[in-house]
């Protein structure tokens, strides 16, 4: 059956992105269920033959997807209706979601005038207060800036959030109760094409051309974020205590853009580089298309769960496993290799403390909350 086009065949299993036409990935989606249908016949214990109908039904909706682009209608494409006589499991919607990410040129593209921030914080008033009074100090070129900030803060620090409030009229702040579903909420709500992610340890120093970020995303497709904390002196990983492998660099610029020796943006290859340099859904100051968060947090929903979602720590983690090498693509936006970082350093993360225990990130020098709620005071 399968004598003429193995060699496709086998090379459409192993990257659904090879399948070039309808009738490969019909024999595509013909292989992989009688590898289905064997192990099913007793190769592997009874507890694992729902998860593998489950991961056989993702792959083939996988090839289904793809087979539109050569069809050109669900009703041309055969791998299609055979994978919705599976019953799939997401919805249909979910899935024409992830089937064609919305165009960011500069005809069909977004307000690149304006950006909105989500910040996570807890207990750390006088770290946040740095965090915003410096990002208004030194994001310059657009003319709005939605800063929300979901928080959680202990009795001790409550009057010092308060304060907070009084100090920066303008930001919403939103208490947290159930972080997965206020993250959403707040996603969809925002009133900008792009979205800043923040923590409340970031400071930054110097200038840094928020609009011209937003133009090279509006204008190239193949760029997925913008790294605010990146820059090519990047060359040590502190959470893993490595050194990095950096990438090599293009000088990139948007049609309308006069370019300055510091205010250059930096074009990437994500594969090229190690840890931080391929770790692009990072919550330390990258921005994104709005669009394309919400597809991202929706597909860690997806994959991980609601616990994937459940914390900023756990939101990072399941982001990195979605575009790690090895996991399954279910979005063709995790393909995307290229990323944007600034030529010269713009900000920090100042890891002096630490307020969760998933991850057990290592810290400079600790200085305790209580220290720092007393200089937040003081000054």
């Amino acid at each position: 059956l399968f004598s003429e086009n193995l060699v496709d065949i086998t090379s459409g299993l192993l990257n659904v992105e090879d399948i070039q036409s309808v009738n490969l990935a019909n024999d595509t989606v013909t292989m992989i269920e009688q590898i289905e249908t064997f192990l099913l016949s007793g190769v592997y214990p009874p507890a694992e033959m729902d998860q593998i109908k489950n991961e056989t039904t993702k792959r083939i909706g996988h090839i289904a997807t793809l087979s539109l682009k050569f069809a050109g209608a669900p009703s041309l494409s055969e791998p299609w209706r055979r994978w919705l006589s599976r019953n799939p499991r997401m919805e249909l919607t979910n899935l024409l979601g992830m089937m064609s990410r919305p165009m960011n040129n500069s005809e069909s593209g977004g307000n690149v005038d304006s950006i909105s921030v989500i910040c996570f914080s807890k207990d750390r008033a006088f770290q946040l207060r740095e965090y915003l009074r410096t990002l208004y100090l030194f994001f310059k070129g657009v003319k709005n800036i939605e800063v929300m900030i979901l928080y959680k803060a202990t009795e001790k620090f409550e009057k010092s959030y308060d304060r907070l409030k009084t100090l920066f009229p303008t930001v919403v702040w939103v208490r947290e109760t159930d972080f997965s579903e206020q993250l959403k909420d707040m996603i969809q709500n925002i009133q900008s094409d792009y979205l800043l992610w923040g923590v409340d340890d970031v400071l930054f120093f110097d200038d840094v051309d928020i609009g011209e970020s937003l133009k090279l995303l509006n204008e190239n497709d193949d760029i997925l974020c913008s790294h605010l904390r990146l820059s090519p002196n990047i060359n040590y990983c502190h959470p893993a205590n490595a050194h990095t492998t950096v990438p090599s660099f293009e000088v990139i610029s948007s049609s309308k853009y006069k370019q300055s020796a510091d205010n250059t943006y930096l074009k990437f290859d994500r594969y090229e580089g190690s840890h931080d340099w391929n770790y692009p859904f990072e919550l330390c100051a990258t921005i994104f298309r709005k669009n394309d968060a919400i597809s991202i947090v929706n597909d860690i929903e997806r994959e991980f769960g609601k616990i994937g979602i459940s914390h900023p720590n756990k939101l990072e983690i399941s982001g990195s496993r979605l575009f790690s090498d090895t996991n399954e693509v279910v979005h063709e936006l995790h393909r995307i290799r290229h990323c944007i970082c600034v030529q010269n350093p713009v900000m920090t993360v100042i890891t002096i403390n630490r307020v969760q225990d998933v991850c057990v990130n290592p810290v400079y020098e600790e200085v305790d909350l209580e220290t720092l709620d007393k200089y937040f005071w003081d000054d």
